[in-house]
């Protein structure tokens, strides 16, 4: 096997790795599947900003199907994480709100990820982290880029990532 052909198995096998590798949550949301996660930290996003989602918006930013939604909202209302309300003036349509233990959870779980964070870049390296996230930059625009791979659809109201304290 060539050294290209090698760094292909190597790319693949450290891809695989890199997917089932994450910081331990907090012990409020260890039961929660990804989904339901994914769904909490798109609530808390919003919230940040002052927002809310509607169930098809999390749909889409989780490239979900409405009804598998609906059970993932049924769960985190059950936690007590968010809140399903009505929309005022239009009886068909709800919003999902953050409850005051879905903030606190949602703060919880960024700052892990951030303490997490903080130390494999200290580990690492600042230099070779810094080399790592351009070179992984290079790659998504490849693949952005390329007919060769499907492209998810972006959710219509895209948040960024929490950039600091969840209110």
């Amino acid at each position: 096997m060539d050294s290209k052909e090698k760094m292909k198995v190597e790319l693949v096998d450290l891809a695989r790795r890199f997917k089932r590798v994450h910081p331990t949550p907090p012990k409020e949301v260890r039961e929660l599947s990804q989904v339901e996660m994914h769904a909490l930290i798109g609530v808390a996003r919003a919230d940040e900003k002052g927002l809310f989602l509607r169930p098809s918006d999390i749909a889409r930013m989780s490239h979900t199907s409405p009804s598998a939604v609906s059970q993932v909202l049924k769960s985190l209302e059950q936690h007590g994480f968010i809140e399903r309300n009505r929309v005022e003036g239009n009886s068909r349509s709800v919003q999902v709100e953050l409850t005051e233990k879905g903030r606190k959870v949602a703060r919880s779980a960024y700052e892990a990820r951030s303490e997490f964070l903080g130390q494999m870049i200290e580990s690492v390296g600042e230099n070779d982290m810094e080399q790592f996230v351009s070179t992984l930059r290079k790659i998504c625009e490849y693949i952005e880029s390329s007919d060769k791979f499907e492209a998810l659809t972006e959710c219509p109201h895209p948040l960024p990532f929490i950039s600091g304290e969840v209110r």
